[in-house]
C-alpha cells in the first residue's frame, strides 16, 4: 500500500493568513495512519496547480448540480479527497468516471458518514441587513432606476409612492393603521378615474370639507357596508367603536372586506373590476423569493396597490401588528419602503425583503374572530380593557383564532 501523508491542518491555515501557498514543499507534513485523515495527500509527484484547480472545480460543479449549493459546495470538497486522491491515480478522472461514482453505491455511503459532519457547519451569513429611513438623500435614491444611465429616471417600482403620497394622512389614533392604510390605498385610485360615473369600479367617498372633490377619509370610508361586514360601530371612544375596542384594530379579512365596499370587487365569486387578494405568509410552504416575486409584480402594475401586514418588532421597530401601504421596492438595496401612516412614529422606511418576510410570517392571536357583532357579548369591563395580552373569556367569546399575518393585492381586472 502505498504511503500516505496528512497535511496538518492548523500549519496549512496559518501559511493562508500569512499569504503562503498552502501546498509549499516547505510546509510540515506528519505521518498519520490514512485512515484517519481527511484530506490525503499522495507521495507520488503533486501535479500542476491548474490542474488540481480544475478537478476541484469539477467535483464541485457536479456535485452542487446533485444537491445544491449549500451541501454540494462541501461534499465536492470531499469528492475531491476521496475520488480525486485514490491510490496510484495520477491522471484526472474522466466527467464520466465521478458522474458514476456520484450515482454508484460508494458515494451514498459517503454523503450518509459525512452527514453529523456537514450538520455541524454553520450557515455563513453577513450581519443583519439594517432600515433606511427615508431621511436622507441615499435613501430617495433607492426610487430611482439602479442600471447605469438610467440614474435619474423613476424606478418602475416607484409610482405607488407619489401616488399614495398625495392620499396618505397620519392614523388618527393608535389603533387606526388597517383604517389609515385603505385610505390611502383608495385615494391613490382616484386618479384612475376617467369620470364621476363610477364605471371603473371605484367608489371613493366624498367628505363634506373636501366636496365636491373625492377624498377619503378615515371617517368616511365607514357605511351601511362596512356595518355589516367589517365592524358593527366605528362612533364613539374606547369601548364603544369595534376599532377601540378587543381586539383592537382591524384583521387581514376586515381589510379586504373594507376594500370592497369601496370597490366594485370580485370577491369570492363573479365578475367585477377589482381583484382583492389577502396572502397569508406561511413559511412552510411560501419561499422569500416567491414573495418577493409577487410584490414586486403588484408593485410594477400601475393599476394594482399593495398592503402589508406585520409585526414592528420583527424589523427592528418598537411595536407590535401594524398596517401600513407599500410604496417601492429597490433592487439595489433588495427592500421594499413602507409607507408608515404612524407618521408621528416613524417615517417612510426601506425595509430589507427577508426582514419584511419574517415579520409579515407572524402570527395575530385573534387574526379571525367573528367579526363584526362579536364584541356584543363582552362586558362593559371587557369592552374597556386596555390593549393587552387577550384573556381566555375574551378569546372565547369573540371566537378568535390565531391567523398568519400577511398581504393584501388590490389589482384592476382588464
Amino acid at each position: 500500500m502505498s504511503q500516505y501523508q496528512s497535511i496538518n491542518v492548523i500549519d496549512v491555515m496559518e501559511s493562508r493568513e500569512n499569504g503562503d501557498e498552502p501546498f509549499d514543499n516547505n510546509l510540515p507534513y506528519k505521518e498519520v495512519d490514512a485512515e484517519k485523515s481527511l484530506l490525503l495527500k499522495p507521495s507520488f509527484p503533486k501535479p500542476e496547480r491548474g490542474s488540481k484547480d480544475l478537478r476541484l472545480s469539477v467535483y464541485i460543479l457536479l456535485c452542487t448540480l446533485f444537491f445544491g449549493f449549500a451541501v454540494g459546495f462541501s461534499l465536492g470538497f470531499y469528492a475531491f479527497g476521496e475520488f480525486a486522491c485514490e491510490e496510484s491515480r495520477e491522471s484526472i478522472l474522466s466527467t464520466t468516471e465521478i458522474t458514476n461514482k456520484l450515482s454508484g453505491d460508494t458515494f451514498p455511503q459517503a454523503l450518509a458518514s459525512t452527514a453529523s459532519t456537514l450538520a455541524l457547519i454553520p450557515f455563513q451569513t453577513g450581519p443583519p441587513r439594517q432600515l433606511i429611513y427615508l431621511t436622507r438623500a441615499d435613501a430617495y435614491e433607492l426610487l430611482l432606476e439602479s442600471i447605469p444611465l438610467s440614474s435619474s429616471t423613476i424606478s418602475q417600482y416607484s409610482n405607488d409612492f407619489f401616488l399614495l403620497l398625495s392620499g396618505l394622512d397620519v392614523q388618527i389614533n393608535q389603533h387606526y393603521c388597517g383604517t389609515a392604510t385603505a385610505v390611502a390605498v383608495l385615494n391613490s385610485l382616484r386618479y384612475l378615474r376617467s369620470s364621476g360615473s363610477h364605471e371603473d369600479g371605484v367608489d371613493i367617498p366624498f367628505d363634506l370639507a373636501y366636496a365636491p372633490y373625492p377624498y377619503a377619509t378615515q371617517g368616511d370610508i365607514f357605511d351601511e357596508c362596512t356595518k355589516n361586514t367589517v365592524i358593527s360601530r366605528t362612533d364613539g371612544g374606547v369601548g364603544v367603536n369595534g376599532i377601540l375596542t378587543q381586539p383592537y384594530g382591524l384583521n387581514m379579512g376586515q381589510i379586504a372586506k373594507l376594500l370592497r365596499c369601496h370597490l366594485d370587487s370580485t370577491a369570492d365569486s363573479g365578475g367585477g373590476t377589482w381583484d382583492i387578494q389577502s396572502h397569508l405568509v406561511d413559511k412552510t410552504h411560501m419561499t422569500l423569493n416567491k414573495v418577493k416575486y409577487e410584490l414586486r409584480n403588484a408593485l410594477s402594475d400601475p393599476n394594482s396597490r399593495l398592503l402589508v401586514n406585520y409585526e414592528r418588532g420583527a424589523i427592528g421597530q418598537a411595536g407590535g401588528g401594524h398596517w401600513s401601504p407599500v410604496g417601492s421596492y429597490s433592487e439595489k438595496w433588495d427592500a421594499f419602503l413602507i409607507v408608515d401612516v404612524a407618521k408621528y412614529k416613524y417615517p417612510p422606511v426601506w425595509v430589507p425583503a427577508e426582514k419584511l418576510f419574517a415579520a409579515m410570517a407572524t402570527v395575530d392571536d385573534c387574526g379571525s374572530w367573528d367579526y363584526p357583532n362579536a364584541q356584543q357579548h363582552l362586558s362593559t369591563e371587557e369592552r374597556n380593557q386596555q390593549p393587552v395580552k387577550l384573556s381566555a373569556a375574551i378569546l372565547t367569546k369573540l371566537g378568535c383564532e390565531k391567523k398568519l399575518r400577511g398581504y393584501i393585492t388590490v389589482k384592476k381586472l382588464p
